[in-house]
């Protein structure tokens, strides 16, 4: 006689999320001296058919410092030299400066991987992991925001790294309002040497955010 032994699986019972594994990538990571690469932004808005594409060039000290030129030819850079982060408007030669902490540049210290909100525990404090995958060397790691601000407005975030390198190949925001905006990383070169003027504060009279 077969006997049928059938079980209730409940949600509680699912594996837990792969958090070792991205906390080993984020470790590794910044122990880099410096990575560049080729930056490729997709915007897909519900309004346009086609998505908004942008291409630039990053310059990083992981943990330190970071350059990241938007625009062929360039329209934007952005600057953290350690202490403040400087958003400069090329065409106009506007530039406005911000502590690392603001929200104003927290999606960016995110995506170049630098400052505390780039952290395991940094991102873990505004997001909770619901889903990651290993596969064809990669780790993907999906993310939904915690707090009340972000989660009014972002749906989830998704990181992709390369199991080789450590490093992310692309980072997806997925808004509520049907915004997709997906950040690739290509041409990554790391410990290659960069000149410390890379990551100096632009000289022009500046806005201070408090």
């Amino acid at each position: 006689m077969m006997v049928l032994s059938l079980t209730w699986v409940s949600a509680a019972d699912h594996e837990e999320v792969d958090l070792e594994t991205f906390q080993q990538l984020l470790e590794k990571r910044d122990l880099y001296e410096t990575v560049t690469a080729t930056i490729v932004q997709e915007k897909q808005v519900p309004s346009l058919i086609e998505p908004l594409v942008t291409q630039g060039e990053l310059w990083l000290k992981p943990r330190l410092a970071f350059r990241w030129e938007k625009g062929d030819p360039v329209s934007d850079v952005a600057i953290y030299d350690g202490d403040k982060v400087y958003l400069v408007n090329v065409a106009e030669g506007l530039v406005e400066d911000y502590k690392p902490s603001s929200r104003s540049v927290r999606e960016l210290m995110l995506l170049a991987g630098v400052g505390e909100s780039s952290t395991y525990e940094g991102i873990l404090d505004s997001f909770e992991a619901v889903d990651a995958q290993s596969g064809d060397g990669q780790y993907t790691i999906t993310l939904e925001p915690d707090s009340g601000v972000m989660k009014r407005v972002l749906k989830q975030l998704t990181i992709v790294f390369d199991l080789a390198t450590s490093f992310p190949t692309e980072i997806e925001w997925s808004q509520k309002d049907g915004t997709v905006a997906r950040t690739l990383f290509k041409n990554v070169t790391f410990d290659q040497k960069i000149a410390d003027e890379v990551f100096t504060a632009p000289e022009e009279e500046s806005k201070v955010e408090e």
